[in-house]
């Protein structure tokens, strides 16, 4: 069966297996007046309660109001407003407060020097006024802030920006400012500023300010050069639901024909996400050996797809998949700008997965599909990993890892009289290629570990381990071989410190001498094949000093 796989059909397989994984401290108040309104919507026995606290309180039963002086709090449901001075009218709703205002509705927060708000209605006006949205993470200063509705806002001379006063990396600055229900916000007499430095001015402008993701047309990138000629790239940004969304690049460019893109982003959960790339164009221009490196190029269908993902599997393992496929060995070379490029694309890897692409310069691009799981005894993994050679027909003689399969045992202790521990390495790994030696490998390593100690000062570790390595290799002629060796190691260490600075020790000196002697016969490998170094061990009669 291994030997009727083509190359084609390693892509494809990738492809498909992919895509399948992916489908409160201050000065206490002494006074405290609990008091009900009369709005029968908020409970069903149609009253309000509300708690007031302060350092001095005031009674006018005739208005329906109470004074508070000092640390006021006024506490309903849903809403708290503090101050030096609150007068609260438990009919209406309406307080009036002055002196270090503060109002907290939610998560949301609003302050500022004084002004009036309505508990009922959810409305009101501060002057010298601060707001921050919890759910934008948005911060706006402002000379008067005013509350109209439920998310609804309107600010006179502010300054807005999702970074906390004040050092604000960025911020924009308006004369008015209006922010409805949905996060819209529209703005009069904008100034864009980066810390301090006005860089930009608008008239007027509407960008959304709220958490949600929003279909539409993002801000278009520019690009220029004598060898591809004037270009411009459009993204449409697509919102298909919480956990995924989309972005289509539209890219035309004057001397090399139209440039299609889409990324996919999904996050399911913390342990579940990914992002998949790719481009695509059918190139116009003639000459197809670029930088003149001897390659022709003999394609005029020119694409790249790239993805990675992290996935939960069932029985406590863990996916990993990272795909890099391309159409050429120029592709990356030619057209590396751009937010489809190669330096967007790695970065964005690394910000989500940190994990890198190959160098943009190699020319074996690897693509790999892993499952694995670690507990505190063992680890298990499996592996399937191509190879995209790029060099004109040399994909044949590529090696690819079809599969490797690996196992671990941590150290165990395997008797209570004798300080005598066993791990282990196994392994099974079938390199193979469409052309030349292919090779089959079970792989053996039980390692016997025993630490002592002497005098409380001298530590020794004695390890003792078997290798052994079984063979198919096929090409040309089949057979089977196998590699018994062993492994003797002896680790002699003590430490020696001292602690300066008297009863408070701030500074600690160590020196850990350490001795270590290893020693593996030589053994006769030259039947056996070379692809990785488990292939070739090196006999060793060695003493390190360190």
């Amino acid at each position: 069966m291994i030997k009727t796989i083509k190359i084609y059909d390693l892509k494809v397989l990738f492809l498909s297996v992919f895509l399948a994984m992916v489908m409160a401290t201050g000065q206490k108040p002494i006074l405290a007046y609990g008091g009900q309104g009369k709005d029968p919507s908020t409970t069903p026995g149609g009253v309000e309660k509300w708690n007031i606290r302060a350092v001095r309180l005031i009674f006018y039963h005739a208005s329906h109001v109470v004074v508070g002086e000092g640390d006021v709090v006024v506490q309903g449901k849903g809403v708290r407003i503090t101050g030096d001075r609150v007068a609260f009218n438990w009919d209406t709703g309406d307080a009036f407060a002055r002196g270090g205002v503060v109002i907290y509705l939610g998560k949301d927060i609003i302050a500022g020097n004084s002004g009036r708000f309505n508990v009922r209605k959810g409305t009101g006006t501060l002057k010298e006024a601060r707001l921050f949205l919890k759910r934008n993470q948005l911060h706006i200063q402002a000379a008067r802030i005013e509350k109209k509705g439920v998310a609804e806002y309107v600010a006179k001379d502010a300054t807005i920006s999702t970074c906390a006063p004040p050092k604000q990396a960025w911020s924009f600055t308006c004369k008015h400012l209006t922010l409805d229900e949905s996060g819209m916000a529209k703005a009069w007499g904008t100034r864009f500023r980066i810390r301090t430095i006005p860089v930009l001015y608008s008239p007027w402008i509407s960008v959304p300010l709220n958490k949600y993701k929003k279909t539409g047309l993002l801000f278009p990138s520019f690009s220029g050069s004598t060898r591809n000629g004037f270009g411009v790239n459009v993204p449409l940004y697509l919102v298909l639901s919480d956990s995924v969304d989309m972005t289509l690049y539209q890219n035309p460019m004057a001397s090399r024909g139209w440039m299609e893109g889409v990324e996919l982003r999904y996050a399911l959960s913390k342990k579940s996400k990914g992002v998949i790339r790719y481009n695509f164009l059918i190139d116009t221009k003639d000459d197809n050996d670029f930088n003149n490196d001897g390659f022709s190029r003999e394609n005029n269908k020119r694409w790249w797809f790239r993805a990675k993902a992290d996935q939960e599997l069932p029985l406590g393992f863990h996916g990993m998949a990272d795909i890099d496929l391309i159409s050429d060995l120029d592709y990356l070379q030619e057209f590396d700008y751009g937010p489809m490029g190669y330096d967007k694309s790695d970065r964005q890897f690394e910000r989500f997965f940190h994990r890198y692409l190959a160098d943009d310069t190699d020319l074996i691009r690897p693509s790999f599909l892993q499952a694995q799981k670690e507990t505190d005894q063992q680890f298990i993994g499996a592996q399937l990993r191509y190879n995209d050679q790029l060099i004109p027909k040399m994909q044949d003689t590529t090696i690819q890892t079809l599969p490797r399969i690996t196992l671990k045992g941590l150290q165990k202790r395997v008797t209570s009289s004798l300080p005598i521990y066993l791990g282990y390495d196994a392994s099974y790994v079938n390199y193979w290629r469409e052309k030349g030696i292919r090779e089959q490998r079970v792989f053996l390593n039980p390692v016997l570990y025993s630490p002592w100690r002497f005098f409380d000062s001298v530590d020794i570790v004695g390890r003792l381990q078997l290798t052994e390595r079984f063979y198919r290799v096929e090409g040309g002629s089949s057979t089977s071989k196998n590699k018994l060796t062993g492994m003797a190691q002896l680790d002699a260490s003590t430490t020696m410190e001292r602690f300066y600075g008297g009863s408070h020790h701030t500074l600690r000196h160590v020196i850990r001498p350490r001795v270590t002697y290893s020693y593996r016969p030589y053994e006769d490998q030259e039947d056996l094949p070379s692809i990785d170094a488990l292939d070739r061990l090196s006999p060793e009669n060695r003493i390190t000093y360190e």
